[in-house]
Parts: C-alpha cells; sequence; structure tokens
C-alpha cells in the first residue's frame, strides 16, 4: 500500500522534482504519503519495530521459563 502511495506521490508532485534535490524531492513524497495514506516510511518502520521489540520480549520470556528449572515441592 504505502509504495503505492509513494509512487502516486511522486507522480502527482513531479512538477517539483527540478526544483527540488533528490532528498528534498523525496521528503515532499513521504510528506504527501503522511498526509494521505497516515503514515510514511518512517512511521512504518517505527511500528515494525515496535512490534519486533514486543514479539522479542515474549520470546526471551518462553525461553527463560523453558530454561528455569521447576522447583519440587
Amino acid at each position: 500500500l504505502l509504495r503505492r502511495e509513494h509512487a502516486t506521490a511522486e507522480v502527482l508532485i513531479a512538477d517539483c522534482r527540478p526544483l527540488t534535490t533528490p532528498e528534498d524531492f523525496q521528503e515532499l513524497c513521504q510528506r504527501n504519503l503522511k498526509a494521505n495514506s497516515g503514515m510514511d516510511y518512517r512511521g512504518l518502520f517505527n511500528f515494525l519495530e515496535s512490534v519486533a521489540a514486543a514479539e522479542l520480549m515474549v520470546v526471551q520470556r518462553h525461553i527463560s521459563l523453558a530454561v528455569s528449572p521447576v522447583p519440587c515441592p
């Protein structure tokens, strides 16, 4: 979805490309992407990073439970 929206943003603001540096043009595309989709690539990265961190915590907890000995009564 974001790739398609990014490509659309590039087409819609293509007339700005000659007036900006490549970096500035990509920043404009990212701003349009965030405005139109509610998320840019940085936001997607932050979202995926937080999901991965939460999943890693779950895996680490399961590993620590599997490794720790069960006390005998």
